[in-house]
């Protein structure tokens, strides 16, 4: 696996590291793989996670939550395998469940690929006010990650 260097981020071949500076009182994304997202919990909230070293990240071990499945991200919630449903067979239905957190906007990581919901699951959050971004989740995480530094109340399903 080779480095390439973006602007100040070094970007490894196999994965992401994101290095977006926000407050520590949010899950902040840490990076992205098709296969997991690494997130660092919220600062009053990571006593209770186990402490990782991961080169990565540094050289000290540091609170992180791998997620392996599909998840609900928000600035301080995290739900892990939100859903057992494959991105093809999710409804109006899976997504209204967001709603009781009242997200200003929903951002849908829809795996490797963008792909466009079935017609009608995105109607429901509209119509209360909410918004629905799609994409794919590589950028829903980044997204994610510069709207909480934005302190907007965000809500990212991202699908692995």
């Amino acid at each position: 696996m080779g480095q390439r260097r973006h602007n100040d981020l070094i970007l490894n071949d196999a994965a992401m590291k994101f290095s977006l500076e926000t407050s520590n009182d949010n899950y902040v994304i840490r990076a992205y793989t098709p296969e997991e997202i690494i997130v660092t919990p919220p600062q009053d909230m990571a006593a209770d996670i186990e402490r990782i070293q991961d080169s990565r990240f540094g050289d000290h071990p540091v609170a992180l939550e791998r997620i392996t499945s599909t998840s609900l991200i928000m600035p301080r919630l995290l739900i892990k395998k939100w859903t057992s449903a494959a991105y093809a067979d999710i409804s109006a239905d899976d997504l209204a469940k967001v709603q009781e957190h009242q997200p200003e906007i929903v951002l849908l990581g829809t795996g490797c690929t963008l792909k466009w919901p079935a017609k009608g699951v995105r109607e429901g959050l509209l119509a209360k006010g909410i918004g629905v971004e799609v994409m794919d989740s590589g950028a829903a995480c980044r997204t994610y990650n510069i709207l909480i530094a934005e302190q907007r109340h965000v809500a990212a399903i991202v699908f692995l």
